[in-house]
């Protein structure tokens, strides 16, 4: 995989491997490579020992690749010390840590090989650089490199966009991700009348719709803060949405706090009274599990796997309207503390029950045995 921890920058997928690692380090034993930077750096994270085998929590052995060794050699050589049972490659279009090894396993043709996609043939994410990686998909398609290949997708809809695409070369085995919660039975909250704190942890980009949810915030008329917690790749999107926060009307305060470390998530989650994020898609969406563990009622779209939230009264899915979203949020401006302490415990309750962990552990070992 490109990022490992300490790396975070990268959000979703570095928790996703994480949570496997923790959940199934009794079954199986993990040996990571991946680089030495963290998601959209230029510099090699410095605390970091680079080109050795480290132990990680005493649950898995790391191995981070200097960029003086990252090369197409070094790669297979890698691969060909390894020896491993299962090969697992998370991603798709990365050159050193996805398409490299997968040749390697295409051309030794040894034991089993595993692509965790992490959404990317999802439609929001193949609009990105759309050409250079349709192009890609169709060669990979002709050299036959996905044939006897499984794999792994999260949820229906991505097994289902990863059919569209790649048809039947493939197998696909679902498995959804381990959570990470955050223990709201343990945090204090209080909601006063009119205010609300929102909350958006994610990239600033298109495919989070950040651009949509300050065209929201433009039209609500109650005063309302918004902080916005993530990384971003985009710069042009990143100063459109600055000009945007320049913009607003004085009812209306947006702060950036940039991109956090998964240690320092938990004090947003607990300072904060609704999350908020209008995705236009999610595989898993670790950042809203967090949120409703949290205790934090959540509005988002329809595009994620976490539906029904109106139902438990934990929150709503909404349609990409400016005005669904407006009125939502005006609703939770006027709800009153007892109010909201009741929809804060309903979004728990929704988060314990709508993810079963050991069915999750029973779906991995189908995926890897």
């Amino acid at each position: 995989m490109d990022w490992f921890d300490p790396a975070y920058k990268a959000g979703g997928p570095i928790m996703s491997i994480m949570k496997l690692v923790e959940n199934m380090q009794d079954h199986y034993d993990f040996f990571i490579l991946t680089s030495a930077k963290d998601y959209g750096d230029t510099e090699e994270m410095p605390h970091v020992q680079k080109d050795q085998w480290l132990d990680w929590r005493g649950l898995a052995k790391v191995y981070y690749l200097s960029e003086a060794q990252k090369s197409r050699s070094k790669i297979f050589e890698f691969m060909d010390s390894t020896h491993a049972d299962i090969y697992y490659i998370q991603g798709v279009f990365s050159l050193y840590f996805s398409i490299y090894p997968l040749i390697w396993w295409h051309q030794a043709k040894q034991d089993k090989v595993i692509v965790a996609t992490r959404g990317m043939f999802h439609a929001s994410a193949l609009r990105v650089k759309r050409f250079k990686k349709l192009l890609f998909l169709y060669a990979a398609k002709i050299m036959g490199w996905y044939h006897h290949v499984i794999f792994h997708s999260t949820n229906p809809d991505e097994t289902m966009h990863l059919k569209k695409i790649l048809g039947n070369e493939a197998t696909y085995v679902e498995a959804s991700n381990f959570p990470h919660f955050i223990p709201g039975d343990k945090i204090q909250r209080f909601k006063k009348e009119k205010t609300l704190r929102l909350l958006n942890v994610a990239r600033i980009s298109p495919e989070k719709n950040t651009l949509f949810l300050l065209d929201v915030l433009k039209r609500v008329e109650a005063n309302v803060s918004l902080t916005l917690v993530g990384n971003y790749a985009d710069e042009e999107y990143f100063r459109q949405c600055e000009k945007k926060i320049q913009s607003m009307p004085k009812n209306i305060t947006v702060t950036y706090a940039g991109h956090k470390p998964i240690s320092e998530l938990q004090q947003f989650y607990e300072t904060h009274d609704v999350f908020i994020l209008p995705t236009t898609g999610e595989n898993f969406g670790h950042a809203i599990i967090e949120a409703l563990s949290s205790g934090m009622p959540s509005i988002i779209s329809r595009n994620t796997p976490w539906n029904g939230l109106e139902t438990w009264n934990a929150g709503y899915n909404l349609n990409d309207d400016i005005v669904e979203y407006t009125n939502v949020i005006d609703k939770y401006y006027f709800m009153d503390s007892d109010a909201y302490n009741i929809t804060s415990e309903a979004a728990i309750a929704y988060s314990k029950q709508c993810i079963d962990v050991q069915s999750i552990k029973e779906e991995y070992l189908k995926l890897l045995s």
